[in-house]
């Protein structure tokens, strides 16, 4: 891959090393672009960011060309192909590992409990040589990058005191604490930290005047009272117990529901922001309901999964998974009373103690998050009517449902954050780090055509990655034979009879809900020749008037199974195509 010797560091003063020398970069405008583009390594970063961090607003009057300009300095420097040329922008072409913010975040991101967590959170903290960006002068690197690594570090260092304090380091876990509550004078994870820690090595006096401190603190600048972590640390030093930091006061069970994180996630970092600030922007009396919706197989479960590691130190009271199934071939969905059920055992609800029946299931479980910060994720959902009774009506928590469809009769603070196929880009990335986790090394070349023929769904990246690996002795040239051949493309993306290892099953999945109007209109869009079509094309294709043919490309649209580019001007992914064409010749039975 081009760019496997480069390494960029922003974790303190700004340096470019490649193939072990560094390289001295004495342009600042060079410096600004470089590190924004390293903060999206291996993505697209458009040109209009792009501009917006080089010059603040106040671009050239010949913004493009200036853009141009520095892009080709910053490949001399760096070689001509470290740096690609995408839809409306640029990429910096190397590996996320090589970037010391990236792979710091990759770090801290691991999920708390893991075996490995401690080695990982340490490998993260000596990547940290201090405040980033330093020697980059840049206001968008210091408004959108700078924090989100701030917090990170502070999340690291928290973690990094619960082991010292729970090995009772007390006396080394107070000295780091009273740094960084120094420097961050107003977060209540780190002062309750802080406040146990001298607590424990006997210095109760002052751990009762820190919480004083802070406490008057947040009243004159907040106007807010100490939250729970701050009021456990007080009740702890009341009572001279020592309970468990993460444990809650309510005497509930403390579920940790998640499966296991995801190893290997690219492409997805503007999406994973607007997660964030959803969660940011939450009400601490409402909870906040984000949907992911997109096609089937475009990585909404693996995305929901992600975010929540990283974000699992916001919910102290729990994170709930359960799996609806409304999408899954030959399977019905999970319904709503079992579904409740689960959720309730996981707060240790005896199944045999709890009413049967769906009102009082739902109404138990919105009394149960009410007055806790819960993360509820609520995979694979149907439909709206699939979700309601397993809504909260109030507390601090957040839910976040993964479906195919918008949802859009979902009231309440809903935010809902589309994701669409890959990038060409990341898709690469995405087959060269499948690829090299198990020891093959495919040509630039190959790993295009690939991401290519696949379309750019993550799933058929995957199916396509443990096909090489499996025989990878069989030549390159039989998995693109089967792919390149369109009625066969399908079957060389599936393995064995798994549904959830098959874009033809999940696309099926996809159909199966269709009402029979919109069943034939899905079939007839896969035989249509041009690469899109307007209503007026669409509705004498189905013979049907363009009021008609607009509502069933609207649930079509709706489900991703057609995509609208531009008003009244619709298209199909390559691979949903190939599906509808095929549902032609095999179901047209459906009407």
């Amino acid at each position: 891959m081009p760019g496997s010797g480069l390494e960029i560091r922003v974790l303190g003063r700004f340096e470019v090393v490649i193939d072990g020398r560094p390289v001295e970069i004495s342009s600042g405008r060079l410096c600004v672009l470089l590190a924004t583009l390293a903060m999206s390594a291996g993505e697209v970063v458009s040109a209009e960011r792009l501009s917006a961090a080089l010059w603040a607003g106040r671009p050239p009057a010949q913004e493009r060309r200036g853009l141009q300009t520095a892009i080709s300095r910053l490949r001399g420097l760096l070689g001509a192909a470290a740096v690609a040329r995408g839809a409306g922008g640029y990429a910096l072409r190397c590996r996320r590992e090589q970037i010391d913010a990236l792979r710091f975040a990759e770090l801290v991101a691991t999920a708390p409990g893991d075996e490995g967590e401690r080695i990982r959170l340490s490998q993260a903290h000596s990547l940290w040589r201090g405040t980033p960006f330093q020697g980059v002068y840049s206001a968008h690197l210091v408004k959108f990058e700078l924090p989100r690594l701030t917090e990170a570090y502070l999340a690291l260092l928290d973690r990094r005191a619960d082991f010292d304090i729970a090995d009772g380091r007390y006396a080394e876990a107070a000295a780091d604490l009273r740094l960084a509550c120094s420097e961050q004078p107003l977060r209540e994870t780190t002062w309750a930290r802080w406040i146990l820690a001298l607590a424990r090595s006997g210095r109760r006096e002052e751990a009762l005047h820190r919480y004083e401190e802070i406490s008057a603190r947040m009243a004159d600048q907040l106007g807010a009272d100490p939250g729970p972590e701050l009021r456990a640390a007080r009740a702890e030093l009341l009572s001279a117990a020592e309970p468990d930091l993460i444990s809650t006061s309510r005497g509930a069970a403390v579920p940790r529901q998640l499966p296991a994180d995801i190893a290997r996630l690219v492409g997805r970092g503007e999406e994973l922001v607007q997660m964030d600030g959803a969660l940011a922007g939450s009400v601490p009396t409402e909870p906040t309901i984000v949907v992911l919706h997109g096609t089937g197989g475009v990585g909404k479960t693996a995305l929901a999964v992600k975010w929540a590691h990283q974000s699992a130190r916001w919910f102290p009271d729990g994170q709930v998974y359960i799996d609806l199934r409304g999408h899954v071939l030959g399977a019905q969905p999970r319904t709503a009373v079992e579904a409740l059920d689960l959720l309730l055992r996981g707060f240790g609800f005896d199944g045999n103690l709890v009413s049967s029946d769906l009102d009082g299931l739902s109404a138990l479980w919105r009394t149960v998050l009410a007055t806790r910060d819960v993360l509820v994720i609520l995979d694979d959902a149907r439909d709206a009517d699939h979700l309601r009774p397993l809504l909260p009506d109030r507390g601090g928590g957040m839910v976040v449902v993964t479906g195919r469809s918008r949802l859009r009769s979902l009231s309440g603070r809903v935010e809902r954050i589309s994701l669409d196929r890959l990038t060409s880009v990341a898709s690469e990335e995405l087959l060269a780090r499948n690829l090299e986790a198990e020891g093959l090394s495919w040509s630039a070349a190959a790993i295009a055509e690939l991401a290519e023929l696949c379309d750019g769904l993550p799933l058929a990246l995957a199916i396509a990655s443990e096909r090489a690996v499996r025989n990878p002795s069989a030549s390159q040239d039989e998995l693109f034979e089967r792919l390149r051949e369109e009625p066969h493309r399908l079957d060389a993306l599936e393995i064995g009879d798994d549904p959830l290892a098959s874009v033809r099953a999940v696309l099926t999945a996809s159909y199966d809900v269709l009402d029979s109007e919109s069943a034939r209109t899905y079939r007839l869009l896969g035989s249509y020749p041009g690469a899109e079509l307007g209503v007026a094309a669409a509705a004498e294709l189905t013979g049907t008037t363009r009021a008609t043919v607009r509502r069933l490309l609207g649930r079509l649209e709706d489900l991703h199974l057609v995509r609208q580019r531009e008003p009244d001007r619709y298209t199909m992914h390559d691979l949903v195509r190939i599906h509808a064409l095929e549902q032609s010749t095999t179901r047209s039975g459906r009407g």
